[in-house]
């Protein structure tokens, strides 16, 4: 097969997919009357996943065009970091996609994500592992705003370098 085609092809894909959660991001803004943003986009192994924020509400849009789903994600704030039980994502989340997640840096340690026990992840860290593996490393929020969990905003990286940031501060990971 022509490269070129099958580039424009992906391209083109991908637009139609990144449509379709701009008009489930209007949609959710409408219904909750707030606004609506999208804080991450992009492919986890069959999926096109969409990160979204709609006023103090988030919700992950699971799309393989065969059986969309949008999953709500409720949130607590812990100190300074929003975060949800792995319980409530595991349950409407695709077997294989969470098992994707995991394997992405959901957790930083893998063997958290995979275990039985109920653990809360943060809300950055499934921003960011959606398009990036950051397995074993930290999640860093550039402007140090951590409410302000868009993809833009977040870095990943290593232990050593994140205590670096962040030297002199008492901060939870």
């Amino acid at each position: 097969m022509d490269e070129k085609f099958v580039s424009n092809f992906e391209f083109k894909y991908k637009y139609f997919m990144l449509a379709r959660l701009i008009c489930n991001a209007k949609n959710y803004a409408e219904a909750y009357g707030v606004t609506a943003k999208i804080l991450n986009a992009d492919y986890l192994g069959n999926y096109f996943l969409g990160l979204l924020e709609v006023g103090e509400k988030y919700f992950l849009s699971v799309d393989n065009v065969e059986n969309p789903k949008i999953i709500d994600i409720p949130l607590e704030l812990k100190g300074k970091y929003c975060k949800s039980k792995k319980s409530l994502l595991k349950k409407f989340c695709p077997r294989d996609l969470f098992n994707k997640l995991i394997e992405n840096g959901l957790y930083e340690d893998i063997e958290a994500g995979k275990n039985n026990i109920d653990s809360p992840f943060l809300l950055h860290r499934l921003c960011l592992c959606i398009s990036e593996k950051i397995i074993g490393l930290r999640v860093h929020h550039r402007n140090t705003m951590t409410k302000y969990n868009f993809k833009s905003n977040l870095e990943a990286m290593t232990k050593k370098k994140h205590g670096e940031c962040h030297y002199g501060e008492k901060r939870p990971v």
